[in-house]
């Protein structure tokens, strides 16, 4: 038997994954099952992560205007940063999809025991990556996790010596990765992860699939299905009302925000994949 591997994104909403409010595709009787790894606030994590080296800072600063308001004043000044940085990340870890590994069959509950050995080793595998919330939701259609990290950077020789930074955290637990979107540090770790998750399939009798891809030749029958309902769901999600505002002086043109047109283009690459990975008839795909 054959799954794959996932490691996206995701939104952070804690209570979403903590279910605190419930979707419309959450099984309400199945709630009881998930596992609960940590739940902390993200105010207490920060405090675990960053509180001394605040301090520190603090007692070191012989102008008050110069010393940092605690943990939030730490946090507030990495809401307004303007490097990019984030207060925390969030993976959606998913072996399997939901037509191979679905919840309630065997290859799901397979599943199931990988994603809770390759949590249960997270933390010590990546000690730079405080996690602070995780959950193992058994709810929906496919087992998946849900990981919520701080990236802790150290050393740090002028300002706060312990700081919130992925790549300098990733560094520091050895990863190489270069500086391009394609070869960063962030894909060589999750690269790194899969083959991780990979030995834990390995040990239960699953082969790792290939990345899901456009290319029909190389995708099962489950896997394509797959893959054009992972379009789908993208599309629906995209935002279905854009603004746009005509010119002063050409009414046969209008203005559109930036964001919004970076998400009219996404809409046509997700349309365009998904006439481009339209079976036909003779591949007995659309029943």
């Amino acid at each position: 038997a054959r799954a794959s591997i996932s490691i996206a994104k995701g939104k952070g909403s804690m209570a979403h994954n903590n279910r605190e409010f419930i979707t419309e595709n959450v099984d309400k009787d199945r709630i009881k099952d998930n596992i609960t790894y940590k739940q902390e606030s993200l105010t207490d994590a920060y405090e675990h992560c960053f509180g001394q080296a605040i301090q520190d800072y603090n007692d070191k600063q012989k102008r008050n205007d110069r010393k940092i308001d605690g943990v939030q004043g730490y946090i507030n000044k990495i809401k307004n940063s303007k490097n990019g940085e984030k207060l925390f990340y969030e993976n959606v870890v998913q072996v399997g999809n939901m037509f191979d590994s679905a919840i309630g069959s065997e290859q799901g509950e397979i599943c199931k025991q990988i994603l809770n050995d390759y949590m249960k080793s997270f933390q010590e595998r990546n000690p730079n990556l405080y996690v602070f919330n995780a959950v193992l939701h058994l709810d929906e259609q496919t087992p998946h996790l849900h990981i919520d990290y701080i990236p802790i950077a150290t050393d740090y020789q002028k300002g706060l010596s312990v700081r919130n930074s992925l790549d300098k955290a990733l560094k520091q637990q050895g990863v190489e990765g270069k500086s391009n979107k394609f070869e960063n540090r962030t894909i060589a770790w999750q690269k790194g992860e899969k083959d991780h998750i990979e030995i834990l399939m390995n040990a239960r009798g699953l082969q790792r699939a290939e990345d899901k891809g456009l290319d029909q030749e190389h995708l099962t029958v489950n896997q394509y299905k797959a893959v054009v309902n992972e379009i789908k769901n993208e599309v629906k999600e995209l935002p279905k009302q854009i603004e746009f505002k005509p010119t002063l002086f050409d009414k046969e043109k209008v203005t559109v925000n930036k964001k919004d047109l970076e998400q009219l283009e996404h809409r046509a690459r997700l349309s365009f994949c998904l006439l481009y990975t339209s079976p036909s008839p003779r591949d007995g795909l659309l029943s």
